[in-house]
């Protein structure tokens, strides 16, 4: 074994059993690559970890020379295994992790892609200011390397009026579009598994103060379910107007808006429980009025009076 890389924040130490072989403009790799020991620590992702735009252009003196040389194209099939000591901690999540995968680089440019799984062992996450205990923890491969499943169950327990109460989250999909749910056992209501999760009771035993934290931490699960419908308005609309609304519990609605000219409104309203989501188009037609209508679970259609002060 040697030390591969070395920083602050990872340390990779690996054991190379590999084979290149050079025909003409081709490099082929093969073989496999063991990483007995690693440790990744991150708080958050490093400042240079970002893509140049496609409109960038560089110019370098000897660019001219450079074009000129042959262009290499590298090939090969690597299996990488994952050792016994190989630990990652970073944003909530502590963990050893284990597997192995097949790393391989297609000819013609393509990118490359992958093929198995790392899973986690002893693993811990913190999320909602709680430790929760990584039950399952799976990263599948199965094409491109950066876009892997995943299928995470983490959970907590509860001691409630002498009843233990399992409350959790389940994470699941391709990392660019992650599926949240939170859940329970035994089973009940989305409203109070969350609640269980965050404040150790069901929702119709929570103090008005504990609502607030209830609803953000709601939040920041919910977004994951509003994600696709919100990023589609900010990309091909821009918002204005992006709010908790509700008392709190299970009446509680993300609510996205946008302003189209001056009398045209347009709002999106998710439930953070039931997951219901309403299209809203306030009009105002003059001397306060307006008229408000509403497509979703049921449609409606509203002449509102507003008086300005």
């Amino acid at each position: 074994d040697f030390q591969a890389l070395r920083f602050p924040d990872q340390t990779f130490y690996v054991s190379p059993d590999l084979r290149a072989l050079v025909d003409g403009g081709r490099i082929t790799v093969t073989g496999e690559l063991s990483v007995p020991r690693a440790e990744i620590r991150l708080d958050q992702l490093p400042q240079n970890a970002w893509e140049p735009s496609e409109d960038l252009v560089v110019h370098e003196a000897g660019a001219a020379r450079q074009r000129s040389r042959p262009q290499w194209e590298l090939l090969g099939a690597v299996r990488v295994v994952l050792g016994d000591d190989v630990r990652f901690s970073g944003f909530g999540l502590d963990s050893w992790l284990a597997g192995e995968l097949l790393l391989t680089k297609p000819p013609g440019g393509l990118p490359p892609v992958a093929q198995g799984q790392l899973r986690t062992r002893n693993a811990r996450f913190k999320a909602a200011g709680k430790e929760l205990e990584v039950e399952r923890g799976l990263l599948i491969f199965s094409g491109p390397v950066d876009r892997p499943m995943l299928d995470v169950r983490a959970v907590r327990r509860i001691s409630w009026e002498g009843e233990e109460i399992t409350a959790g989250v389940l994470l699941s999909g391709p990392s660019d579009a992650i599926k949240t749910r939170v859940f329970a056992e035994p089973a009940m209501s989305e409203a109070d598994a969350l609640s269980f999760l965050v404040l150790d009771r069901p929702v119709s035993a929570v103090q008005p103060g504990g609502s607030a934290e209830l609803s953000n931490t709601a939040l920041a699960f919910g977004l994951l379910r509003v994600l696709p419908i919100t990023q589609q308005l900010e990309q091909e609309l821009g918002l204005d107007e992006v709010a908790l609304e509700g008392s709190g519990g299970e009446n509680t609605s993300l609510v996205a808006g946008k302003r189209i000219g001056r009398d045209l409104f347009i709002r999106y309203r998710y439930g953070l429980f039931n997951r219901i989501g309403t299209f809203l188009l306030r009009y105002r037609i003059g001397r306060g009025f307006s008229i408000e209508a509403g497509s979703g679970e049921q449609q409606s259609l509203e002449l509102i009076y507003s008086l300005d002060r």
